[in-house]
């Protein structure tokens, strides 16, 4: 299903023809094509503990933030608000990778082109492309609160999070470059791709507020990527001259992340537990975890509702 001659109203079609409660809990990794045995990566028999693993470790290079599908929603569902956004941005795939693998071994990533990106097709090109972020991370929780409590089996609470994992509502675009990852950074970085911590730091450089612990060059672990990142900011997110939290927040189907309103302004982001911004980055009890996997699942499906809203005011590409 992920081919790159597909065309795009085909896959726009194909989410708006769904309700909202299809949208919001769909799996895009449904969509994936496993390319070793040609049957759909998720077939809709596994267990719970299964289709964490999948999701986490398809196999073989794919990632659903990056996918023809999600690329596609992302695209039509927010870009076009972003300063300068307009149709030179162009949906292709990946270029690909080669690496040393084990034993010496050559590995080529986005071999299948499964991974997409967007690309700014003018005469000068822009020194950056586009490509999507998972928001809310599961996997280093999941393995925290094993570790913490010391057992093999998560709280209920963990799945629910998981069956939202790779939904459209969990997926937002960051730019990217090479030597330059926003998306490796954040999620490896001290806040350990916990949104709330990253949002905080953006927050932080909008209002100009000076606290390293809480900066974009601390969560992103480097001055450069975070200045690489403050360029991308300026340029996408401000209104006459001066940067833009509310076109930020809007833009980005963010306001069941912070507090405030359009009417009343957006404000400071909300942690996913009391005392997350000033204590520990891990949750620590288990009312802790409880709390996090409830507010991501609840501001994940809040998302997918905002995003699918936004989708159905549009008008689709005709067909040609």
């Amino acid at each position: 299903m992920n081919d790159e001659k597909k065309r795009p109203y085909e896959v726009l079609e194909k989410y708006l023809a769904m309700n909202e409660d299809e949208f919001v809990s769909h799996d895009v990794v449904r969509d994936c094509i496993d390319p070793y045995t040609g049957s759909p990566l998720l077939n809709g028999e596994e267990t719970p503990e299964e289709k964490c693993m999948k999701s986490e470790d398809p196999g073989f290079d794919y990632d659903a933030d990056v996918s023809l599908e999600a690329m596609i929603i992302a695209k039509n569902a927010y870009l076009p608000a972003m300063t300068g956004f307009d149709e030179t941005w162009k949906l292709v795939p990946q270029e690909s990778v080669i690496v040393n693998g084990e034993n010496g071994q050559k590995k080529v990533f986005n071999k299948e082109k499964l991974k997409y990106e967007l690309v700014y097709e003018v005469v000068i090109k822009k020194e950056y492309t586009l490509r999507g972020d998972t928001m809310n991370t599961v996997a280093a929780t999941n393995k925290e609160y094993c570790r913490l409590f010391k057992t093999e089996t998560l709280l209920p609470l963990a799945f629910e999070l998981i069956d939202l994992y790779h939904t459209l509502g969990n997926f937002f675009l960051v730019p990217h470059k090479n030597g330059y990852s926003v998306a490796g950074a954040r999620e490896s970085g001290p806040s350990k791709g916990y949104f709330d911590r990253f949002l905080l730091a953006v927050y932080n450089f909008f209002f100009g507020i000076n606290d390293y612990s809480r900066s974009l060059s601390s969560v992103l672990k480097d001055d450069d990527l975070a200045g690489f990142y403050k360029s991308y900011l300026r340029e996408k997110f401000s209104l006459d001259g001066n940067l833009s939290w509310n076109k930020f927040i809007e833009v980005n189907f963010l306001q069941d992340y912070v507090e405030g309103s359009r009417e009343s302004g957006y404000g400071k982001p909300i942690e996913f537990w009391s005392g997350h911004f000033a204590g520990k980055v891990m949750p620590e009890t288990k009312g802790e975890f409880i709390l996090f996997y409830e507010t991501a699942a609840d501001r994940i499906r809040k998302r997918g509702q905002r995003i699918y809203c936004a989708l159905q005011k549009k008008k689709l590409p005709s067909k040609r």
